[in-house]
């Protein structure tokens, strides 16, 4: 299990809060609340520390595209 200093976690807190707020409220669950959380710190256990990609890695999946789809990364682009 990682370990994360204080500063990371407030970072990934903020990353989780805002991707579950870009998402519209009729797509909002706490499973899929709880799965953005995990692929936040897959990225973040790999060394991604960017906002931007943390959020990016959480919508992407929030949305059923791939991280690599670049249909994905676009509609989650838009997301944010």
């Amino acid at each position: 299990m990682a370990h994360y200093d204080p500063e990371t976690l407030i970072i990934l807190r903020k990353v989780l809060d805002e991707a579950w707020s870009a998402l519209p409220d009729g797509s909002k669950s706490e499973t899929l609340k709880s799965e953005m959380a995990q692929r936040i710190l897959k990225q973040a256990a790999d060394g991604v520390r960017d906002p931007v990609r943390l959020r990016a890695s959480a919508l992407v999946g929030a949305v059923g595209e791939s991280p690599e789809s670049g249909a994905g990364m676009k509609s989650t682009m838009a997301l944010m």
